[in-house]
Order: C-alpha cells, then structure tokens, then sequence
C-alpha cells in the first residue's frame, strides 16, 4: 500500500472553519477521483493526520499532487 499522509493543521478559533472548509473538500476530491474506501483505497486518522492509502502507487501519487 503507498499512504498519503495530510496533517492536520493547529489553527485559531477564527481559523476553525477554513480547516473544516479545507478537510470536507479532501474528502471530497478523493470520492470523486476514487470512489468511496475501500476498493483503491482507505483511510485511516491518527492524532496528527488523516492517511489515505492506496492500493496502486500511480493513484497515490496522483492524489498527493492534488490534495497533499
């Protein structure tokens, strides 16, 4: 499996909204690029990032450029 990693960002209050702006959007262009987890990939979330894993390393990188 090849991982994507995008770390979540430390922001102010006033900041809050953009990051969850920011977060919906990844999920989103993942859906639409890959479909839903599971077949190309899945995700996984630790304290300091979302990881996208991906089966083939063509689409990890084709994510990482859009999205990382």
């Amino acid at each position: 499996d090849y991982r994507v990693r995008i770390p979540f960002t430390v922001g102010f209050m006033d900041n809050a909204r953009n990051e969850i702006t920011m977060w919906n959007e990844i999920c989103a262009k993942a859906i639409e690029m890959f479909g839903l987890p599971g077949d190309k990939y899945t995700c996984r979330f630790t304290t300091e990032a979302i990881e996208f894993w991906f089966r083939d390393d063509k689409d990890a990188m084709l994510f990482e450029l859009c999205c990382g």
